[in-house]
């Protein structure tokens, strides 16, 4: 029998189906480490071009994954909002994330206590990859991740990590035996670069290990 999110979810609190939307967030490459490393992502979730939320209690929200898959982030609960100002942008806000001062809405959206051990560890199959906002549905359940794990070894020519995911990465090895067998089989030149700044420093690993 295939679980699926509703299921799941009520496990730890019912969320109704007519008062709950999902909101599947679509950030790529530099964009989506600038949200989570700046720790943006509550207030550009915050931010809606459109009054996306009426009659509306609750928010499950997701990332885009490959093939039609989403990353559950967590559950928040839906207050108050207003016409966004541009005051309201905190201090650091990346310029890679596009703002416009006259786009819409914030909204008082609070993370919703109970889900923490769920948080970035469920995948669904998100069955409607047009609309990336729709009402709360049974989704289908495809994996549970374990527990701290980020994501998976890309393979040796396609891999950025931010500097947060490496420390993530490191302090979660059982989760991420697959970087650590990779990584730990040869020898190899890495580049840390400082966004802030642009300098770089080009360093090497060919000790026992890796």
């Amino acid at each position: 029998m295939t679980l699926n999110l509703v299921e799941l979810l009520n496990l730890r609190d019912a969320l109704d189906l007519k008062r709950t939307k999902m909101f599947r967030h679509n950030y790529e490459g530099t964009k989506w480490m600038d949200v989570v490393d700046g720790g943006y992502f509550d207030f550009v979730q915050q931010l809606q071009s459109k009054d996306r939320l009426q009659k509306c209690d609750f928010v499950v929200s997701f990332v885009k994954l490959k093939k039609s898959k989403a990353r559950f982030i967590g559950v928040y609960a839906v207050g108050d909002y207003r016409e966004v100002k541009k005051s309201d942008i905190p201090e650091g806000f990346p310029e890679s994330l596009v703002y416009n001062e006259t786009a819409g809405f914030l909204y008082d959206l609070k993370r919703v206590s109970g889900y923490e051990d769920l948080e970035g560890r469920i995948v669904v199959n998100w069955s409607s990859p047009i609309s990336w906002y729709q009402w709360l549905k049974p989704l289908e359940v495809a994996e549970i991740l374990p527990k701290g794990f980020v994501r998976a070894f890309p393979g040796f020519y396609d891999f950025i990590l931010s500097r947060k995911e490496l420390i993530d990465i490191s302090s979660a090895p059982e989760a991420h035996q697959d970087w650590i067998s990779s990584l730990s089989s040869v020898a190899g030149i890495y580049l840390i670069t400082d966004k802030d700044s642009g300098k770089s420093y080009i360093g090497s690993a060919y000790g026992k290990g890796g």
